[in-house]
C-alpha cells in the first residue's frame, strides 16, 4: 500500500511486522512490530493486509491475535 506522502508499506507476515520504504530506498524500515510476534499493542502476530483511512491512519489485519489494529498517521 502507498500512503498520501508516497511511502510504500508492506506487511511482513513471516517476521510479524510492518515495513516502510521511501522513494529510492534499497532497504525498508520497521515501523510496527519490531519486538517480534506478540499481542501487545505495538506487536503483530501473523499480520495480513493493511489499509489507510482518509486521515492517513493505518489499519492492519493482525490475524494471529484475532484483531484489527489501528495506528495513527505516520507521515
Amino acid at each position: 500500500a502507498v500512503d498520501s506522502c508516497g511511502h510504500i508499506y508492506v506487511v511482513d507476515y513471516d517476521n510479524n511486522r510492518l515495513m516502510q520504504w521511501y522513494e529510492g530506498d534499497n532497504e525498508g524500515t520497521i515501523v510496527i512490530g519490531e519486538d517480534g510476534g506478540g499481542n501487545e499493542s505495538h506487536q503483530l502476530d501473523e499480520p495480513r493486509g493493511l489499509a489507510f483511512d482518509l486521515d492517513g491512519n493505518i489499519y492492519i489485519g493482525d490475524t494471529g491475535n484475532d484483531r484489527i489494529q489501528k495506528f495513527e498517521r505516520i507521515c
